[in-house]
């Protein structure tokens, strides 16, 4: 093939990536259209979670825990646009959420940070009663039944910062705790 030849493959190969990338990105927001993602705060810990389970599932476990992620409602969360998903952990016995989750990977500490001020602020509307310093790296804190931490860390050998952000409820964490060593 000459260059020509390879350029006009090259061009043709793009257009095809941004006409497929363009496409999921319709059917995602399609998906936040019907409703189907929540706010990252909508999920209360020590409640029940908002949407009712799905009735035909391919997986059962006897484990005193249910983890599923579930799709963030962008609309509504514009500072959040760096996150897709989140994780929710559901004791249960109770029905109740314990812990909210956030992972994210960021290739440098300076987008993390960025990405963790604009999650503590959002994170600060909803919760008032929690007041950091803005800027920092690492917020930990627990008032009454709630403990939230969130940090950017670079764990052993790897060479991207990870965001980890969590919400729980003391109390239904507690429980689940006593149900794993009562097994």
């Amino acid at each position: 093939m000459n260059k020509i030849q390879i350029a006009l493959v090259m061009v043709c190969m793009t257009a095809l990536g941004f006409m497929l990338g363009g496409g999921f990105k319709s059917a995602e927001r399609n998906t936040v259209i019907q409703g189907e993602g929540l706010s990252l705060f909508e999920v209360e810990v020590a409640s029940s979670f908002p949407v009712k389970p799905l009735e035909n599932f391919n997986i059962t476990t006897n484990s005193p825990v249910t983890n599923f992620r579930v799709p963030l409602a962008l609309e509504n969360e514009t500072k959040l646009s760096f996150l897709s998903d989140f994780e929710v952990t559901i004791d249960n016995d109770s029905e109740l959420v314990g812990r909210v989750k956030v992972n994210r990977a960021f290739i440098n500490k300076g987008e993390c940070i960025a990405a963790l001020s604009s999650l503590i602020e959002k994170f600060q509307e909803h919760y008032p009663i929690f007041q950091f310093e803005p800027g920092k790296a690492s917020y930990s804190k627990m008032v009454g039944d709630l403990r939230v931490g969130a940090s950017c860390l670079v764990y052993e050998k790897s060479p991207y910062v990870s965001l980890e952000y969590y919400l729980e409820s003391n109390s239904v964490v507690d429980n689940i705790v006593k149900a794993f060593t009562q097994r």
